[in-house]
Order: C-alpha cells, then structure tokens, then sequence
C-alpha cells in the first residue's frame, strides 16, 4: 500500500463516489509510483460491496478518463490477472477537494481557540493545559445566538438553493448514446442499422466506455503513418470490429487516448504558468 497515492486519490474529485471508492481500492494496492496493481475484480466487488460488472464498468471508466491504465498481465489460477497502474500525473490534474474553511484541515487534528488547544479525535474533545490560569473553558455546545454574517439578497440565495441539497449525480448515458458516440468515434460509417445490434451485445462482454475508447485508439493507429515494415490494413466495417472484440487488439495497447491528450493540451494552454519572470 502506498500512503502517497492513497492520500493523493483521496484529496481528488472523480466525480462519483463509486469511482472514488474503487480509485482508493486501487490505490491501496499501488506502489509509490502508482504501478504494481493487480488483484481479482470479483474480490475486489466483495470487498466494496459491489457487483463485479460495476467494478469492470468503473474501471473501464477510469481507464476512459486516462487515471487507470492496463500494463500487463499476471497469471493465475484461472488464466490471468491484469496488471493495472495509476497515473499520478493525470491524478493531479483532477481538482482538489476543499473543505469548508477554505482547505485542508490540520494533520494533527488540532484547533487553538482563546489559547486553549482542543484536540478531536473518537468522539471526544481534550483540553490541554494551555492559556490563561483563570480562564474559563470555551463552551463546545453550539451556539443559539443570531449569526451577524450578512447574507445574500434572497434572489442569489435562491441561485444556491440547491448546494446544500446533496450531491446528485448526472443521469447515465443510454445505450443509444453510447452508440452513437461510439458511431462518431469509430473511422468508417457503413452499415450503422448492423453496427448497432452488435455494439449492443458488445455492451454485454465489456463496458461502453472501454469500446469507445477503443474506436478512439483504432482512429488514431489507422491514421498514424506505419512504422517500417508494418501493414497497415484499411478500416474493418464496424459491426466485424465489434463482433471480434477488436478494442482488445494488443496494437492498442499503451496508446494514448486522442481525447486525454487533447484535454492535456487544453489545460496547458489555458492554466496560468506556475512561475513569475524576474523583473530587473
């Protein structure tokens, strides 16, 4: 286990508490580097109390978001395991969780008031002996008084209704949806009434999101020039690609996500430069 990845995955947003948890299972496997992973989706669906095929589909959805790739594989028992890795620089990219105060709260669990430390930990509050011989110590009841913080006119509360509601998360995509994101993604559109029926029970064997991404990587080796001596065939027709579980193709394998890599560039295009220029 790696307490750096560990914490690191637990102060990120992922968007899901279902990623979240699979991300820290993951990351409690992972060495410093984020690689070494590798261990049974059926214990791990145990383990989280969830079904193997939502663990398979996180995982291909972390694998879509670039913060998970497959390296490899191990054997085992029943055939093999894969090998997976995280990837600590996409993992920093993601967004910080920040607390209400404005950020992280004291390793320690330490909090002055009036110069008297009060130390939470399991249910309960100690005073140390610091402060002022004489001095009262500070009430941890809540406070009844009227709060003189000033409030919003009541348009803009309304505006933020709904903050305090719970986090909500966006319906998931249809299968038609996948499909025809799937449809644009893949590089030659013939037979689309076929291509469907097989992407739906190509749905059955693997998450959308890995096929997907698969259409993605296959667009971008077709379109890539060949290496020397390498055959580069024409584009397959959608439906035999997807009825051979072609997005498992090993060429695919270690390929960057054309859509990860365009985010990447947009973010180092936009996000302001960490260092300021010396002015003499």
């Amino acid at each position: 286990m790696s307490n750096f990845v560990h914490t690191l995955a637990q102060w990120r947003v992922v968007g899901s508490a279902t990623k979240k948890a699979v991300l820290l299972y993951l990351a409690d496997r992972a060495s410093d580097d984020g690689s070494g992973i590798w261990m049974s989706k059926a214990t791990a669906a145990a383990h989280l109390e969830l079904s193997k095929r939502s663990v398979q589909k996180v995982i291909g959805e972390l694998e879509a978001d670039a913060l998970v790739s497959q390296v490899g594989q191990r054997p085992c028992e029943h055939g093999y395991t894969v090998e997976y890795r995280i990837n600590i620089d996409v993992l920093k990219q993601l967004p910080e969780i920040a607390t209400k105060g404005g950020g992280r709260p004291r390793k320690k669990g330490v909090n002055e008031v009036h110069g008297v430390n009060l130390v939470q930990g399991e249910g309960r509050t100690t005073f140390t002996g610091r402060g002022e011989p004489d001095s009262p110590k500070p009430s941890i009841e809540p406070s009844i008084e009227p709060s003189n913080t000033p409030q919003p006119p009541q348009g803009e509360r309304d505006l933020f209704a709904g903050d305090d509601q719970g986090d909500k998360a966006p319906p998931a995509p249809t299968e038609d949806q996948h499909f025809e994101e799937f449809w644009q993604a893949y590089p030659k559109k013939a037979g689309k009434p076929a291509a469907r029926k097989a992407f739906a029970k190509a749905v059955k064997r693997a998450p959308a999101e890995v096929i997907i991404r698969g259409a993605r990587l296959y667009a971008s080796w077709l379109s890539s020039p060949p290496r020397a001596g390498e055959f580069r065939p024409s584009a397959k027709h959608p439906q035999g690609w997807l009825n051979d579980d072609r997005w498992e193709d090993d060429v695919l394998k270690g390929m960057a996500d054309p859509q990860q890599v365009s985010r990447a560039d947009r973010a180092r295009r936009f996000d302001p430069p960490s260092w300021q220029p010396v002015v003499r």
